[in-house]
């Protein structure tokens, strides 16, 4: 991995960090297509 790889991942991985929290807070639904499928 590049440190210009590197910087990209870690800037990504720190926005969904700073949005978990107001997506928790707001109790907004995960949508069905992101959400993991357990086949039974």
């Amino acid at each position: 991995m590049t440190d210009v790889q590197f910087k990209e991942r870690t800037t990504v991985v720190g926005l969904a960090n700073e949005s978990n929290p107001l997506v928790a807070g707001y109790q907004i639904q995960i949508d069905h297509r992101y959400k993991l499928q357990h086949n039974k």
